[in-house]
């Protein structure tokens, strides 16, 4: 078939937006309707973008008219090279004073209807043969023989090739609209050749790869299209109303007050959070240190234990300190020093274990407000509320007043915090 670029009047940019819209060849462009062309030709060009400005529909028209003429054009030519004899055609010139004559055998009007060229291509070839002819004296001769049909080979036949085939995956054809949504040329997609049609010898590669299966591969079946519909669960029944529990205004009785809802465990909950109760200060003066104040520690067991470990810790320290020394002193004169007590001992080994439980215990006792560690020494400014004593600093008169009054100010927001009730 005639390609594109056989048209004339036709730009390169306007032959790739034909092939961009799907028209490859001269015939697809003879049973086509010049709105819908251009139609297709402004879609592809949105995807695509070739060219700048559409071609109008006139000029669209012309390419269906040219396309039309060409098909008519290259049937008669099939039609004529269809007869048996040859049609030959002699063109003699003898130049003698630089003139030129032109002789031609007579051709019929039956053949002149057969060859259905068009009027202007046959103007051009005319004027094509008068400029030869001025140009030289010489004896043209121009044969028209009937083209040879080629030799279909239908490659299918052979027994590795359909072998081939069988193993190959099933090619579904992409339309042209696809293509053009994902700004893809047809003419970049390379033509497959067609095997129970081709002219002459092709070049197949028919091995198979080595398969390591005692069956034969079964043929894939084709996947049943799911449905872009999504199910969705049935919405859970509405709640009626009972008919039988409404009662109109005669029958309701006026003597019926509705009582108000007994307060319940959370309103109690959160009254004894923020104040202790009336039993637990029950003879105490509100100013006094042993009234207990403040929300109700979540933890208050240990924040009791870690105040009594931090304590020994601070007792034990210097204690274990002061035994050591006086039993290595013993040790090394014992008739001087045998006053000391041998069970002074006892200090300097429980240290590791008080230790011991300071890093697990007393470590982890926070405010109950902002969350801080109580017995861990921060060097930071501490809230003014704060227990403190001058050369004991915050934590050890936090703790004696933890154990003995039940009740304390954070170091560092300064909240009252109780662990009793």
């Amino acid at each position: 078939m005639p390609s594109l670029k056989t048209l004339t009047g036709i730009a390169e940019e306007e032959i790739e937006l034909l092939e961009a819209a799907g028209y490859l060849e001269t015939a697809h462009l003879q049973k086509v309707d010049a709105g819908t062309l251009l139609e297709e030709l402004e879609k592809a060009n949105e995807v695509l973008d070739i060219v700048e400005t559409l071609p109008s529909q006139r000029k669209v028209e012309s390419w269906i008219r040219k396309a039309n003429t060409k098909g008519k054009g290259s049937g008669s030519r099939k039609a004529s090279g269809a007869e048996p004899k040859a049609d030959t055609k002699k063109v003699k010139t003898s130049a003698p004073k630089g003139k030129a004559e032109l002789s031609e055998p007579e051709i019929s009007s039956e053949e002149k209807s057969e060859e259905g060229v068009s009027a202007a291509e046959a103007e051009k070839e005319e004027a094509g043969v008068m400029n030869e002819l001025e140009e030289s004296s010489l004896v043209v001769e121009e044969e028209v023989t009937k083209p040879s049909e080629p030799q279909w080979v239908n490659h299918e036949a052979v027994e590795e090739v359909r072998e081939m085939i069988e193993r190959s995956p099933l090619a579904i054809p992409l339309p042209v609209a696809q293509l053009a949504q994902q700004g893809i040329a047809p003419s970049a997609i390379a033509v497959a050749p067609v095997l129970n049609r081709a002219a002459g010898d092709l070049e197949i590669r028919a091995t198979a790869a080595r398969s390591y299966r005692s069956e034969p591969a079964k043929p894939r079946a084709a996947a049943s299209p799911r449905s872009s519909r999504r199910t969705a669960d049935a919405p859970p029944e509405k709640r009626g109303i009972d008919v039988s529990r409404v009662r109109s205004m005669e029958e309701a009785d006026e003597s019926e007050v509705a009582q108000p809802l007994p307060r319940g465990q959370v309103d109690e909950r959160v009254k004894l959070l923020t104040t202790a109760r009336e039993s637990t200060n029950k003879g105490k003066k509100r100013d006094s240190r042993r009234f207990i104040r403040g929300v109700l520690h979540d933890r208050p067991i240990l924040v009791w234990m870690g105040s009594v470990i931090v304590l020994l810790l601070v007792t034990d320290i210097p204690l274990a300190l002061i035994s050591a020394v006086l039993l290595m002193i013993s040790s090394q004169n014992s008739e001087a020093m045998a006053w000391v007590p041998q069970w002074l001992l006892v200090f300097p080994l429980i240290l590791p274990v008080l230790g011991l439980l300071y890093l697990t215990v007393a470590i982890r006792v926070k405010c109950r407000v902002c969350g801080q560690r109580l017995f861990v020494p921060r060097h930071c400014l501490k809230h003014v509320k704060a227990h403190h004593v001058p050369g004991l600093g915050h934590m050890i008169p936090t703790a004696i007043q933890i154990i003995l009054f039940c009740w304390f100010h954070c170091i560092f927001c300064g909240t009252a915090v109780r662990i009793k009730e």
